[in-house]
């Protein structure tokens, strides 16, 4: 009892922290008011993440499981057709993208790049990727979708180029001097790497 009553608890902080987080920012959010939020004592917080930086760190280590694990639900609703499934995906990910405060992404980039000295977030995604596009390519295909002129080994380059573009330390820049605008570009981003450049979005059908 004890032992849930405290994963409990743990939980309750990291819930609090990503709302915090996601909806105002690294920076402007502090250990105070997180504790506040939860209902909990600073000293409890750093019971169980030893920092700030270390539970924004969780915060983005969740968002990639629990994006993979709800995108996969999508895939694998065999009542979408794929393109309705990639319709949904999109829309998932630009209401996400939206509604991420633009100084939470600077963070998450850079705990994407390693440069926190952690690599736990970039191989959480790495470790997800090849399952679920797989089975997004999978579903492609067998719908007639996906062009049997693309091989699978081009689309995941394809796909790692807009990951590559993220972490490059050349454009460290661009989300550092302008967040808001590279949420833009990150929703664009999203639109190009299923339609293309001339492909169909909702608005031509």
């Amino acid at each position: 009892m004890a032992n849930h009553s405290k994963q409990s608890k743990k939980d309750l902080i990291l819930a609090t922290a990503n709302k915090l987080f996601v909806t105002q920012g690294y920076q402007p959010t502090s250990i105070q008011m997180i504790a506040q939020a939860a209902n909990v004592s600073q000293v409890t917080i750093y019971k169980y993440y030893e920092s700030k930086q270390f539970l924004a760190h969780k915060v983005v280590l969740g968002l990639i499981t629990d994006g993979y694990a709800d995108f996969q639900k999508i895939v694998d609703d065999s009542k979408l057709s794929f393109k309705s499934l990639v319709k949904q995906m999109i829309l998932t990910s630009s209401m996400e993208t939206k509604d991420m405060h633009p100084d939470f992404l600077k963070f998450m980039i850079k705990d994407l790049s390693g440069e926190f000295g952690n690599h736990e977030s970039i191989n959480a995604y790495e470790d997800g990727k090849a399952k679920f596009w797989g089975a997004v390519i999978k579903r492609g295909r067998k719908e007639g979708v996906i062009s049997s002129t693309i091989s699978n080994q081009a689309i995941m380059v394809y796909l790692e180029m807009f990951v590559q573009f993220s972490q490059n330390p050349k454009n460290k820049h661009l989300y550092e001097n302008s967040p808001s605008t590279m949420l833009s570009i990150t929703d664009e981003l999203q639109h190009m790497f299923f339609y293309g450049l001339i492909g169909k979005g909702d608005e031509e059908e």
